[in-house]
């Protein structure tokens, strides 16, 4: 069975190399992003890519509907890869509550909410694969990053 692969942040980045990486070993590809025009340079650059959609993946509601759609369309997932995040360099107290919140629900809830979203259709058709993806600049502490490592 060909693997079928949803990577959310899959337009842009790691998301994108890492889309770029599963077509080349074969798999089906569809991806999340939170602009249609990110899905369609990324579907012109890569017409392998099998479905893209516009998708807040911090609005769970949002993720709930986009992933039914999905499902109805190509499929429960085999495969899901959390790639999306977000974050901007500023020093923490020049930050505001708005940004903390747009990190949060793009960088955790995003990734609570897509694999809340796609876990009981893997689990009742054995595709168990959920992979979290994060940069390497998680880890490593940086005074204009402060938000980004709460996730990471």
């Amino acid at each position: 069975m060909t693997p079928r692969v949803l990577i959310t942040g899959g337009a842009h980045g790691i998301g994108f190399a890492t889309a770029q990486e599963a077509l080349r070993q074969g798999a089906d590809v569809a991806i999340w992003a939170l602009h249609a025009d990110s899905i369609t340079e990324a579907r012109l650059a890569e017409p392998q890519i099998g479905w893209g959609e516009a998708v807040d993946v911090g609005d769970r509601e949002a993720v709930n509907r986009a992933y039914q759609r999905l499902k109805d369309a190509w499929g429960v997932p085999t495969i899901l890869i959390n790639a999306a995040g977000w974050t901007r360099t500023s020093r923490f107290l020049e930050e505001d509550v708005v940004y903390w919140q747009r990190v949060m629900d793009t960088n955790f809830w995003g990734t609570v909410n897509t694999t809340r979203a796609g876990l009981p259709g893997m689990l009742a058709t054995g595709a168990r694969s959920i992979v979290h993806l994060v940069s390497d600049v998680g880890p490593v502490g940086m005074p204009v990053l402060s938000m980004y490592h709460v996730r990471n």
